[in-house]
């Protein structure tokens, strides 16, 4: 599997490998969630504690669904790659480009956040503190646009906004009109428009109109190497937040219970800013 997605290079192959390790560990994992009901009949200092786990766990499952979620894609764009599908390689990569955005807009400072809080969460955890309620709002927040948006909704928070604005976040800072083009490149193919339908013909002025059906390889292959300079950015602004975040709920473990299988067999050393947030953690966990 891994082999034909060397598409992407080096960072592309990375990411499989660590993806399909977790996808495999995680089928079936529980996650425990305390109800309103059974929240309003603690003690004050239970209620909070148990509304601290409630916070780590919505973090975790946030995390792992998507992570799950860019696999799947990723999966689609290899099977497309191997199969020599342009059509479908466009549309999984289209799938992929939009997750990796939503997971950006959300979590990108998911593990940031936890380690600036880690006093917080371990007074809460401890029952030596108070609720942060306005801490608390924030992520929850978070969570319900992340799981819950869609483009109509009552509650403003919950309205997903448009699939151009996720795409400017991602990109920014980062070869923002280059990722914007790749988006509306895709766009222009998966629609079904006359650039989806000159895959499939040429035209010669002198020898005329030809069917062609044997240059998926090549298209892939030629996409993959236009876009090759923003395709680890993608990768890795869609996949290292959730890693990070999980990596962040794991060194609580020692006062949740909370864990995420498989994630310390991943050397997050090597993701920008998760030593700094590691050793914030740790000063309490």
């Amino acid at each position: 599997m891994t082999k034909e997605l060397s598409v992407f290079g080096p960072t592309g192959i990375t990411y499989m490998e660590i993806l399909k390790g977790l996808h495999d560990e995680w089928s079936k994992t529980p996650l425990y969630f305390s109800s309103d009901t059974h929240l309003e009949e603690q003690e004050p200092a239970e209620k909070i504690r148990l509304s601290t786990l409630n916070v780590l766990e919505n973090i975790r499952l946030s995390a792992m669904i998507s992570l799950l979620r860019n696999f799947r894609w990723l999966q689609g764009i290899n099977s497309a790659t191997v199969s020599g599908n342009y059509l479908v390689f466009c549309g999984a990569f289209r799938g992929f480009l939009l997750a990796a955005a939503d997971t950006w807009f959300s979590m990108k400072d998911f593990s940031y956040s936890l380690a600036n809080s880690a006093e917080v969460f371990y007074k809460q955890l401890t029952k030596n503190s108070g609720i942060q309620v306005a801490l608390f709002e924030e992520w929850e927040k978070t969570f319900q646009h992340f799981l819950l948006a869609k483009k109509e909704n009552t509650s403003r928070h919950l309205i997903a906004k448009s699939d151009a604005s996720y795409i400017r976040k991602l990109g920014e800072g980062r070869n923002d009109n280059l990722i914007y083009e790749c988006y509306s490149e895709l766009c222009e193919i998966t629609h079904p428009a006359s650039s989806s339908l000159s895959l499939f013909y040429l035209f010669d002025e002198n020898k005329g109109t030809e069917i062609k059906t044997d240059n998926d390889a090549n298209y892939i292959n030629s996409f993959c190497e236009k876009y090759k300079d923003i395709i680890p950015v993608i990768l890795s602004r869609g996949i290292n937040p959730s890693l990070l975040a999980l990596g962040s709920v794991n060194l609580m473990a020692s006062r949740t219970s909370i864990v995420c299988p498989g994630i310390e067999k991943i050397r997050l050393s090597a993701i920008k800013g998760w030593e700094q947030d590691k050793a914030k953690i740790k000063n309490y966990f």
